[in-house]
């Protein structure tokens, strides 16, 4: 009976921590889009913008 409650709390642990991860990454993607957003709005420059949606769309495709 102890062997199986300890299995529960393991899995549970680990359900967790894959969730805060989960939720750790999703407020990256959201900070890097807003900051991305501000870049784009400050400045105009063609090498900004540039770099800034090319490391937008490599952020999103990492996290799907």
């Amino acid at each position: 009976m102890g062997r199986i409650g300890s299995d529960v709390i393991f899995v549970a642990l680990i359900l967790v921590v894959v969730y805060s991860l989960s939720s750790v990454s999703n407020s990256l993607k959201i900070i890097t889009r807003l900051v991305s957003e501000m870049l784009l709005r400050m400045m105009a420059f063609k090498k900004v913008l540039t770099s800034v949606v090319s490391v937008t769309m490599y952020i999103n495709e990492e996290g799907s």
